[in-house]
């Protein structure tokens, strides 16, 4: 769509823009809930060096995310400026992800962590400069206030598709429990290889079925060059719109308590709840049967509640869903494992999950696409590249805090390495269960107070754009006096401070 409203993206346009989220999706479930279990429980690993590398990892990802922003934000080409990035990146990342999951025989100790670090730091830069141009893409295909909602809902409900439900095939196809399950060291690199595959073919899908938009995106200007001394600069700028920084402490908050959570997942699966593989495909199964609901109640709620009142209600009722079954069995009054009951219980709070879990993913991507046109006011540029890839920075270091902290409470709570289920000291599940319930979700709470001050609203965007037309339109005026080639209405915006 332009930036005049007048045009209208195509559902193709949309769907293919979600597909692009599965790689993301695939990646991230692979991360959380496949990495460091295989390198702990499978090759031996001790976890607080695999959490380790995990986290650094994730903090060289962090650190190159306002690279790929601030490169996208200024690269001119016949393709645009995020398409070439979004295509480039496919064939890395297919390959890094492939030999993290491959590593040569015989590694052990320092060696294996050094190369599940090089591996994972290779498979999340590759990631980076398609990711954050991707979500660039977005908020520069979807001006409109409700609109952003819906594209950026497609992209979550594809990521948790792709994510989600590779994890619900990955387990009965590639780790059936009469093959050992998730121990069997021989199923890794064929479900790398198969995994790889879609991630690639979902980012040219993307690039391919979004291109006829191209002409119709913000271009960089003439005098707009890439440099780290302006990098920085608008990171540190951004610090000063109260919007962002509502948005930005609230994530790093909630994000902490995932980082650890994600990182629980597989354990608590396995050991906590004694689930075999297959009842976890069948867990992973209901949250994706429950996220079509997302894709109405979301927007839904934006309409009644407004963004931020949507973000808060959600993260309250998340708190709960996850937070009761821990609970109840922490105090003995949830179903013993192995009862009839135990699983049909735990889909319920996951399909509610499932339901309520993308908004935490659409409204904060939403709600920076509308900060965009805030600093595109103030500023008179369009630098969503530089601040979705702040969003990416503060969520991916948290969640390498988070990682990492989640390696150091197996050390101390001294989860054993190769561990059956069923025969691991009571105590040290108790203690699991207590770090991935109600110990990480008091700070949480937390973010709620930053989410809460976040200042923008429908009346508000709608001002902020009404502010911009008026002055593309003197920028046009100005530009036809002087008899000038007239721009494109939001390339005028963004050479304003230039001019």
């Amino acid at each position: 769509m332009a930036s005049n409203g007048e045009r209208r993206l195509t559902i193709l346009t949309k769907v293919a823009f979600g597909i692009g989220q599965m790689a993301e999706g695939i990646k991230n479930v692979a991360f959380s809930m496949f990495v460091v279990f295989y390198y702990n429980q499978v090759l031996g690993l001790d976890p607080a060096l695999a959490g380790l590398a995990a986290a650094l990892a994730l903090f060289f990802d962090a650190i190159t995310d306002p690279l790929a922003g601030a490169l996208s934000d200024s690269f001119r080409s016949r393709w645009g400026r995020r398409h070439p990035f979004m295509v480039v990146s496919s064939v890395p990342l297919a390959v890094t992800f492939f030999f993290l999951f491959a590593p040569p025989p015989g590694l052990e100790g320092g060696a294996l962590f050094a190369w599940l670090l090089v591996m994972a730091i290779l498979v999340r830069g590759a990631m980076t400069f398609y990711h954050v141009p991707h979500l660039a893409l977005g908020a520069e295909l979807a001006p409109d206030y409700r609109d952003r909602t819906t594209i950026f809902t497609y992209s979550t409900m594809f990521g948790f598709l792709g994510g989600l439900g590779m994890r619900s095939a990955a387990l009965p196809l590639f780790f059936p429990s009469s093959q050992n399950g998730l121990q069997n060291a021989e199923a890794y690199p064929r479900f790398a290889m198969s995994m790889a595959i879609i991630m690639m073919v979902s980012i040219l899908v993307c690039a391919w079925g979004t291109r006829s938009e191209i002409p119709h995106l913000p271009q960089a200007s003439g005098r707009q060059r890439f440099s780290f001394s302006q990098m920085i600069g608008a990171l540190w700028g951004l610090l000063g719109y109260k919007s962002f920084r509502s948005i930005f402490l609230g994530m790093a908050t909630t994000t902490l308590i995932f980082g650890i959570e994600i990182f629980m997942y597989t354990y608590m699966g396995k050991f906590f709840w004694e689930l075999t593989e297959e009842q976890l495909g069948l867990l992973g199964l209901a949250t994706v049967v429950g996220l079509p609901a997302a894709f109405f109640v979301v927007p839904w709620m934006t309409r009644r509640l407004d963004k931020r009142n949507a973000l808060v209600s959600v993260v309250v009722i998340l708190i709960l869903a996850s937070n009761i079954p821990i609970i109840s069995r922490l105090v003995g009054v949830f179903p013993e494992n192995g009862s009839p009951i135990l699983l049909p219980l735990l889909i319920a709070f996951r399909l509610v999950f499932s339901v309520l879990s993308p908004a935490l993913y659409i409204l904060p991507q939403s709600m920076f696409a509308d900060i965009g046109d805030e600093v595109a006011l103030a500023t008179g540029k369009r630098l969503e590249g530089v601040i979705f890839s702040a969003r990416s920075l503060i969520g991916k270091g948290v969640i390498a805090i988070g990682t990492a902290l989640g390696g150091v409470a197996l050390k101390v709570i001294e989860f054993p390495a190769k561990a059956v289920p069923g025969e691991v000291d009571p105590s040290v599940v108790f203690n699991l269960g207590v770090v991935e319930g109600p110990a990480t979700s008091v700070f949480t709470l937390l973010g709620l107070t930053f989410y809460m001050a976040y200042p923008l609203n429908a009346a508000r965007h709608a001002e902020i754009q009404a502010a911009l037309e008026k002055k593309k339109a003197h920028a046009q005026t100005s530009a036809d006096a002087e008899g000038e080639p007239t721009m494109t209405a939001r390339t005028e915006v963004a050479a304003l401070d230039n001019a």
